[in-house]
């Protein structure tokens, strides 16, 4: 194949505030499995540049667990389907999909034989379903709530038992199999977010809003312990590979570590200050907390401190910026969570200082800083140094930004209404505008600059002594213009539009080059020129990259399902590599051959 899939920079779990997030792990203690978007990420614990995204599912996913054999994951989704399916070979082969209940899937478990599954959640008809993972088939009823089901927890040996936990504030238990209702233990007094057997079966665990943990008898499901844990909300518990001891996750940031013999206090973790939603207990000494944020926070029971904080997007990455060296990417999201990642090592990190508060539109570089301008109508800047923005660097844009670019030693802005020119982020400069600007790029060694139109139009400015002079417009395209980009070298200018068309202009002369590149089937969201200025890369809403030669127009390379909610931004890292970043929260390495 012309491409390949190098690497995947995983996005961070989905997350809702003060509501769980279930993180699974398998037998090895070597992976952790979550949820995010539409996908669901297998993600290495060691070393967590190393991931897998799956993304078979057609709705947004709220859940996946390994089974007790480690081969195989069931992943549920808001549609109510389940889908079981191979987790070690290459093709990741479907092993069955069930459609369990009428709603979101908030949890499910697998039994020690890995061939029964109990799914629960906001079913309309019902709360749960138990049925096989070869062929789907009914092993029993789950019913006796009368609200939402959070939590389910199946015990792995025999005699087979199951609690669920729900938003009625109570936890039944079931026989099986088949699994038959037994009882209903109401020991909490508001929800019950999540329950888990232990390791060795002898106990299982409930948490909830009122901030307690309730131990009780793995068979019989009598209460044994009962524990006042938090000041607020638990969201998750797990419990110890060698059931000794089980961690809490809570509303109150807090992660806590409990002996569960007589309930004592190990070890707490004042983590952030975020609300702590999830965790997953791997391996003896580390356990795995997510955040609200979707920050995965390594903690080890021996130290005080966090051993390691793993970030990742978690909505559409909507603006990116490739360092001129090629070593770092700065990506911002919808969210207007803003990252920057080592290129070679593949890791992140967080920047620091007061970022956008809204979708970042663009991103542009001047002298060490990044300038990137959001719907917050703020245009700020970051300091590539120390990775962090700049408190007193804020200006108000007044209208909605919509691109950035830097010509000579000034920033031009355009937004919705007008073109601005900033000097030292104080505008020095201002031109309306009779259309609506949709994007911009600048001339690599002209002071010139090229502002895309609604209106389907290119216009040329250039800018001397800090007033802007038209100088062309470029009126060959039938749809609203979405993405520039001029070569390095300052030949070639490519606009791409909402239709998926890409015009090739002659940079000095405005002459089209070629105008046959209208390959892409949706809106190009970005584009990038290697530093040969012989191949331009897009990336398009209809999920596909996109690699057109400027000697041989009607060769391409096509990057099929390169992102599988739409492909929002690409650059170049070498010569035969591409960077892209998507809808899905996803940044991907390609390797290419022409």
């Amino acid at each position: 194949m012309p491409f390949e899939l190098k690497s995947v920079w995983a996005p961070a779990p989905s997350t809702k505030l003060s509501q769980p997030c279930k993180l699974s792990t398998d037998r090895k203690g070597e992976r952790i499995a979550y949820a995010t978007n539409k996908a669901i990420i297998l993600r290495s614990i060691s070393n967590p540049e190393e991931c897998y995204q799956y993304n078979e599912h057609t709705a947004p996913t709220s859940v996946a667990k390994f089974s007790p054999s480690g081969f195989y994951v069931a992943s549920g989704d808001v549609h109510g389907n389940v889908r079981i399916w191979d987790c070690v070979g290459e093709d990741k082969i479907l092993k069955n999909n069930v459609t369990a209940i009428s709603g979101r899937i908030n949890d499910l478990d697998w039994d020690g034989d890995n061939q029964r599954i109990i799914a629960v959640g906001e079913g309309k008809e019902r709360y749960g379903h138990a049925f096989t993972a070869d062929s789907g088939n009914s092993v029993g009823e789950i019913f006796g709530h009368s609200g939402t089901v959070n939590s389910v927890a199946m015990r792995k040996q025999r005699p087979l038992r199951a609690a669920t936990a729900s938003d009625d504030n109570s936890i039944n238990f079931f026989h099986g199999v088949p699994y038959r209702f037994n009882s209903s233990i109401r020991c909490h007094n508001k929800f019950v977010y999540d329950v888990r057997y232990a390791p060795n079966d002898e106990k299982f665990a409930s948490v909830g809003a009122d901030g307690k943990v309730f131990l009780f008898d793995g068979k019989t499901g009598e209460q044994v312990m009962e524990v006042n844990a938090h000041k607020g909300s638990i969201f998750s518990l797990s419990w110890s590979p060698d059931s000794k001891k089980f961690v809490t996750s809570s509303a109150d940031r807090t992660v806590k570590v409990w002996n569960a013999d007589d309930g004592s206090l190990i070890r707490e973790w004042p983590c952030t200050n975020e609300q702590q939603v999830g965790n997953v207990w791997p391996s003896e000494n580390l356990i795995i907390s997510v955040d609200v944020k979707g920050v995965l926070v390594y903690l080890n029971i021996d130290k005080e401190e966090p051993e390691r904080l793993v970030y990742g997007h978690q909505r559409s990455i909507t603006s990116s910026f490739l360092s001129s060296d090629k070593k770092a990417l700065y990506t911002a999201s919808y969210d207007g969570v803003a990252l920057v990642w080592d290129v070679e090592s593949q890791t992140d990190s967080s920047l620091q200082g007061p970022s956008h508060s809204n979708q970042v539109m663009d991103m542009t570089k001047l002298g060490d800083n990044v300038i990137s301008v959001g719907m917050d109508d703020t245009l700020r800047a970051l300091d590539t140094k120390s990775n962090s923005f700049i408190p007193e660097s804020v200006y108000a844009t007044g209208y909605q930004p919509v691109g950035v670019c830097a010509v000579g030693d000034c920033v031009v802005l355009s937004t919705v209404s007008d073109i601005q020119v900033l000097r030292d982020l104080k505008c020095v400069s201002t031109a309306k505008t009779i259309y609506q600007p949709s994007c911009m790029a600048a001339h690599p060694s002209k002071q010139e600059f090229a502002v895309g139109g609604e209106d389907s139009c290119v216009y040329v400015h250039s800018l001397e002594k800090d007033e802007l002079c038209e100088i062309a417009q470029l009126k060959n395209h039938t749809s609203p213009i979405t993405s520039m980009a001029y070569s390095f070298d300052g030949k070639y200018l490519a606009c791409g539009d909402a239709s998926g068309k890409v015009v090739l202009y002659d940079a000095e002369t405005r002459q089209i080059i070629t105008s046959r590149w209208a390959f892409h089937t949706g809106r190009i969201l970005g584009m990038s020129w290697n530093s040969n200025s012989t191949h331009l890369a897009t990336a398009s809403l209809d999920t596909n990259v996109h690699v057109y030669s400027v000697e041989r127009p009607m060769k391409y390379v096509a990057v099929k399902n390169a992102h599988s909610l739409g492909a929002t931004q690409v650059h170049w890292i070498s010569e035969d590599e591409i960077v892209s970043t998507g809808s899905d929260a996803a940044v991907k390495v390609w390797k290419l051959s022409f």
